[in-house]
């Protein structure tokens, strides 16, 4: 990583081609919000390989995932990217209590479930080189 400015809760990430951010166990109490570049979610499947199940690029916010033992997950830079990272792990018992924070968390979720669903969806619906064209096109 090339800069990574702290304040508080919130700092700015700069990465390179290939930079990783490592997802946590556990709740997921830090968001990643993309300023600026292309960045993938990446996951390791069992036999290695790695697979990308998402592409973020300006202004898309992600919880920064959930990783398992089994299953790890990261963010890859694929160009130079600035990240906004929120992280609320060190006030997590309060947050829990807290409303408008619970809203906040369930907007980002809902919306990446929303925009994983229509990607299943467009998906089920289209033959492999439909798939390969619409891939390239995100």
């Amino acid at each position: 990583m090339e800069n990574d400015r702290t304040h508080r809760h919130v700092r700015e990430i700069v990465l390179k081609r290939g930079d990783r951010l490592e997802a946590s166990e556990g709740m997921c109490l830090r968001f990643w919000t993309i300023v600026t570049g292309t960045a993938a979610i990446c996951s390791l499947l069992e036999d290695g390989r790695r697979q990308i199940v998402g592409l973020e690029t300006d202004g898309d916010t992600v919880c920064a995932l959930m990783s398992f033992a089994d299953n790890p997950s990261w963010l890859e830079a694929l160009e130079e990217t600035v990240v906004c990272e929120l992280d609320f792990s060190h006030d997590a018992a309060s947050l829990m209590e807290n409303a408008r924070f619970i809203s906040a968390m369930f907007e980002v979720v809902h919306t990446r479930l929303e925009s994983t669903t229509r990607q299943v969806a467009s998906l089920g619906r289209l033959d492999s080189t439909e798939r390969v064209v619409l891939s390239n096109r995100v």
